[in-house]
């Protein structure tokens, strides 16, 4: 009741295209015709001395944003969800006279320090409890009353007012507690309160990056600790990580939503995890430093708009799952450090429907909403101004809004909304001209349940198999097709192996008469490595068994792939279960399922449970006694493309080596490595493609390198140079003949594109377009390709064009 009160007296006194900090911001959005959307608020707030002084002034900031900007715009017929940025907790560490030592310093290093002085009662209460933790952890735990009164109160109170669900994130401990016990009370109150009849005690002695998600009654629905810590974050403060198995999905209303915390927005393992379990909508709440200037004086000038279009810009183009991504930003000077940026919410781009987003850019597809920045793009000015002199002059201004300049802190604070939903934008699209193998056609076109992730394989002594994920989230199973007349005529899918847990992300291996597939299988305990057997060429599949975990109790194991030679089958996985994602290899006999396993590495870089241990989407392939796994790895803080070999038969490994050619540039953000070996060349000759960002850019593109005995070849790029590519994937033609394919957004509709070569990979051909999925805005994403080694290949993908995913293929010789 109290919320609708509240939403008529705004509706009738308050407009939603008002004067916030000093831009004005969106007005209300035209509701969406989706029944299934939620209508979303990104609120931009901005840090400023005055919010820090008390409880009354924090709160009264925040909330008054939400009442003057967002009350208004509320949805009477769907979910509204207020999303606030990254660190929105951290101003409310200065609150109080404890607090104003540190408000008076000049360095938030100094003033984070200050505060360890003002609260020795608090600190040494902690201390007492558990002597062992860091000295910046002690000054973070006996902070805890002041933040969480001030950051849980004053999200409680927002949600309840607007009957909202609220998204917002601090540094606290693992477990808050709201505490009436006297002795905790003297330990921790707050001198400036009266009367205190409660305090919040940290329960957990490690402190944590995390986001909260508030239902609408003001109550913690959900909560998720940032995994992928920064420098300062880790070193400095020496925050916990997150754990990577909880990054799951969280449903609210008609949405699921996959919370990527800053840093972790850009880590492929993060990124698809949340896609693969079926998050629809992209959630990134951000602290960005600088949006026009450099980071600091020791790192490389980056343009920081080009580095977040490789966050959730580029999650919503790539993966299928993601319709919707939603980034939301702080801005202000907190002491000497800088937060900026752009709000923004992002759906799937339409072909030719273009708008200027991020200054410094040229014009995006897919921009729902986009914050203003201090001052317009000078091309809204001059249309003939050349990038440079436009980043020289956005630059200038970014200078000036750093602490003691003329602009000091005058950043935008404002609120933008859009409605996002779970249908749209999907919209029935026609057919568009063949593509260059044949028209495509689904696989199986009956009923509605939406299909994703498609595997094939396919030998010339073999049938074509297709296996694929089906059913909604939560729900989902693995089934498979089967074709005996090389493409021209496929049977009904049939389940692998139907029980009432989810499937995902099956991988399949046909040799001869046998047929291997497996799967995640998820339930309460984890994720699980699944694989089954066909002696009938896929008609029918046995009893499946269950890939060990390094840990079983903590299951969490991901991306099977599979290999077969020299009598043997080989399925490489991930497993999480040790809090690290390391490859594993699986080895059995052709036509069994008496699998052996051994981690690819033995031995961990770094101490258990840290980020750099982790790796990532493997790829394996045999060929005679040569065997080869490919994964992307963090172990240099980025992640890079590795591969190690045996000549025994899968029996022994040789060390990993990096093979990708980025250089050492920071911030190398590759994956969906594939590997492939190249018989006709030589039988330890290989090609490893893999996705590339280097250097910060902007753009994504496949690329393919040719791997020699010791030897690594410079690596060969595709696609445009101005748009996004993903996904590559090779299949081998045969007589030294290579086909490979990826998922290309140059046209902004996601194509599926082929190039081949005819010299086992040394030089490639025309980029063709595979798909006929038009020119409107369907999306053909996530391509996989197989041949029968006489120059017929069958690639399939996920398209959008019937208005849910479905799995399309065509056949034909390149």
């Amino acid at each position: 009741m109290r919320g609708t009160i509240l939403l008529l007296l705004s509706s009738i006194l308050l407009g939603c295209g008002e004067e916030v900090g000093n831009r004005n911001d969106n007005a209300c959005p035209n509701p969406s015709t989706d029944p299934l959307a939620a209508r979303v608020f990104v609120v931009q707030p901005r840090i400023t001395a005055e919010h820090m002084e008390s409880y009354e002034a924090y709160q009264t900031h925040l909330v008054e944003l939400a009442r003057t900007h967002v009350a208004p715009c509320l949805a009477r017929d769907r979910t509204n969800i207020v999303v606030f940025p990254e660190n929105t907790g951290l101003p409310a560490a200065f609150i109080g006279s404890r607090g104003q030592a540190a408000r008076a310093s000049t360095s938030a290093f100094a003033a984070f320090l200050a505060l360890g002085g003002q609260y020795n009662q608090a600190v040494q209460f902690y201390k007492d409890k558990w002597p062992n933790v860091a000295l910046p952890t002690q000054i973070e735990l006996g902070i805890t009353d002041t933040v969480w009164r001030a950051f849980y109160e004053t999200n409680e109170l927002i949600a309840q007012e607007l009957g909202a669900w609220v998204i917002a994130s601090a540094n606290v401990s693992g477990l808050v507690e709201r505490s009436t016990d006297p002795i905790e009370i003297a330990a921790l109150a707050d001198p400036d309160q009266k009367n205190v009849s409660y305090v919040y005690v940290a329960r957990d002695p490690a402190v944590y990056n995390t986001a909260f998600v508030h239902a609408p009654d003001g109550s913690i629905f959900a909560m998720r600790k940032k995994p992928y810590l920064v420098a300062s974050e880790k070193n400095d403060l020496a925050f916990t990580a997150g754990s990577l198995r909880d990054a799951t999905p969280i449903e609210i209303g008609p949405i699921a939503i996959g919370i990527f915390t800053s840093k972790d927005a850009w880590m492929p393992d993060m990124v698809d995890r949340l896609a693969a379990l079926g998050a629809d909508t992209f959630v990134q709440p951000e602290a960005f430093a600088g949006w026009t200037i450099a980071e600091g004086p020791d790192e490389p000038y980056a343009w920081s708009p080009d580095i977040l279009s490789q966050s959730a810009m580029a999650a919503v183009r790539k993966h299928g799952a993601y319709k919707h991504g939603v980034v939301s930003h702080l801005t202000g000077n907190l002491f000497d450090m800088t937060f900026d940026g752009q709000s923004i919410i992002l759906a799937d781009p339409v072909p030719g429907e273009l708008q200027r987003a991020y200054v410094g850019q040229s014009e995006e597809g897919g921009v729902m909403a986009v914050a203003p920045w201090v001052i317009d793009d000078p091309i809204e000015e001059d249309p003939t101004a050349t990038i440079d002199a436009r980043k020289a002059k956005l630059r200038a201004t970014g200078q000036e809004l750093l602490p003691g300049g003329p602009r000091a802190n005058q950043y935008v604070e404002t609120v933008i909304a859009a409605d996002v939903g779970n249908s749209s934008p999907l919209p029935p699209t026609n057919d568009g001209p063949k593509g260059v193998l044949s028209a495509s056609r689904p696989i199986f076109d009956v009923g509605q349940s939406e299909q994703s992730h498609a595997a094939v394989a396919w030998t010339n002594t073999s049938p074509i198999v297709v296996v694929f994920q089906e059913g909604a989230r939560g729900a989902t199973r693995i089934v498979a097709v089967t074709s005996e007349d090389q493409g021209k005529t496929f049977g009904a899918p049939h389940s692998i192996a139907p029980n009432g847990n989810a499937q995902i992300a099956p991988a399949v291996l046909v040799t001869g008469m046998v047929v291997y597939v497996a799967w995640q299988e998820i339930d309460k305990q984890g994720s699980r490595i699944a694989c089954a057997i066909s002696a009938d060429r896929g008609k029918t599949f046995g009893m499946p068994v269950y890939l060990p975990s390094e840990v079983a109790a903590q299951a969490d194991s991901w991306q099977p792939a599979f290999a077969s030679a020299s009598g043997f089958a080989f399925l490489a996985y991930v497993d999480g279960s040790s809090g690290n994602e390391r490859i594993m290899l699986a080895k059995t006999a052709e036509g069994a399922l008496a699998f052996t396993t051994n981690p690819m590495e033995t031995t961990k870089p770094y101490p258990a449970g840290d980020v750099r241990n982790n790796q990532w989407s493997p790829s394996v392939a045999a060929n005679a006694n040569h065997v080869a796994v490919a994964w992307v790895d963090f172990r240099h803080g980025n992640w890079d493309v590795f591969l190690s070999r045996s000549t025994d038969a899968g029996s022994s490994f040789a060390a990993p080596l990096r093979i990708d050619d980025a250089t050492d540039a920071p911030e190398r953000l590759h994956n969906d490595a594939f590997v492939t070996f190249l018989p006709n060349v030589d039988p330890s000759t290989l090609a490893v493609g893999w996705s590339d960002v280097r250097l910060r850019n902007r753009y994504a593109a496949p690329r393919v390198s040719l791997v020699a005995g010791s030897v690594i070849g410079q690596s060969r790029r595709f696609g445009s140079t101005d748009a996004n590519a993903y996904s590559p994937r090779l299949a081998q033609l045969g007589a030294g003949r290579v086909a490979l394919v990826w998922q290309d957004d140059r046209t902004l509709g996601s194509d599926i594109y082929l190039s081949t070569s005819i010299d086992a990979g040394a030089n490639f051909g025309t980029e063709m377009r595979v798909d006929d999925g038009g020119d409107g805005p369907s999306y053909q994403t996530a391509p996989v390709i197989a041949g029968d080694g006489t120059g017929n290949v069958i690639v399939a993908w996920e398209d959008s064009r019937s208005g849910q995913r479905r799995i399309r293929f065509a056949l034909g010789k390149p």
